[in-house]
């Protein structure tokens, strides 16, 4: 989006899968009060739900259902790009019971299909409790690889992992999203154990790329630590909240021209408070076991 106008139509499905979500909270919430002149939300969100489903999925050649980053237009690709950290399990379990297709509980079940692989070993290296940033999928042997041009290590796209976990372990109590969050804060609390540190970049073997630390992955570690139930949770929390700073009314975390950052660091905060909630549990909670 440049002045005024869209300079690139290309979708990213996680930006799809939050907005759908979004939609569908909204349709709880105010029901028929939407917009004059606009759909439903409840239109809306099918509507966009249909062509996540229809745009930016591809089945394997044994079946099973994958999400893409982004709009593939050749269907004979080999190996296709998946961003582990774009699949959402709780969001997929809520779109089922919206929408009642069967396809999103698949992509739930591609979700730990995908992780428990990439904790386990990647690239020939035994996992370490860290996943990716990328990687790319074979549709034939759904080995997987690592994607060219993207980091194959644990990084700024990798920590959002943390917190999509832990809205299907917080909402939906589900036994996988802890079990891969256990490994995470197994690695967390290694590092605190040690250091009283955990940086930001790791590669997938946990050698830290750049020394540095950030209240983002901090957030993300205490969550982990959080479903872990670690002990070390409180310290790495206050460690977290030990960037915030205040200018007059605004609190941000030490770097207010920094969205990404302020965007997800309060995540954490967000869980701990009841702010971020399931609102559609009432009426829409379904037994997935």
């Amino acid at each position: 989006w440049k002045d005024g106008q869209v300079v690139d139509w290309m979708p990213a499905s996680d930006a799809d899968i939050d907005y759908a979500l979004a939609l569908v909270f909204a349709d709880k919430k105010w029901g028929s009060k939407h917009p004059s002149g606009l759909d439903a939300y409840a239109v809306k969100a099918s509507a966009i739900l249909k062509d996540i489903l229809r745009l930016e999925t591809f089945s394997s050649d044994s079946g099973r259902l994958y999400l893409l980053p982004w709009i593939i237009e050749s269907n004979s690709q080999s190996r296709l790009p998946l961003n582990p950290s774009y699949y959402s399990p709780a969001a997929f379990r809520i779109f089922y019971a919206h929408t009642k297709d069967k396809r999103w509980l698949d992509l739930t079940d591609t979700t730990y299909f995908v992780l428990n692989k990439l904790s386990d070993n990647f690239l020939g290296i035994d996992g370490k409790g860290l996943l990716p940033d990328w990687c790319s999928v074979d549709r034939k042997s759904e080995q997987l690889f690592s994607l060219e041009g993207k980091n194959s290590g644990f990084g700024y796209e990798a920590v959002r992992i943390a917190f999509r976990l832990y809205l299907d372990y917080s909402w939906f109590k589900s036994r996988q999203a802890r079990g891969i969050l256990g490994k995470i804060s197994a690695f967390a609390e290694d590092h605190w154990d040690k250091d009283k540190v955990i940086y930001c970049e790791y590669d997938y073997n946990a050698t830290a790329l750049k020394k540095y630390e950030s209240p983002l992955f901090y957030a993300a570690y205490a969550c982990a630590l959080s479903a872990g139930r670690s002990r070390y949770f409180n310290e790495v929390l206050a460690k977290s909240r030990s960037f915030l700073k205040k200018q007059g009314k605004l609190w941000f975390y030490y770097d207010k021209e920094d969205y990404y950052v302020n965007s997800l660091a309060w995540f954490t905060e967000g869980f701990l408070s009841g702010i971020i909630k399931d609102i559609t549990e009432n009426s829409l909670r379904i037994n997935y076991e």
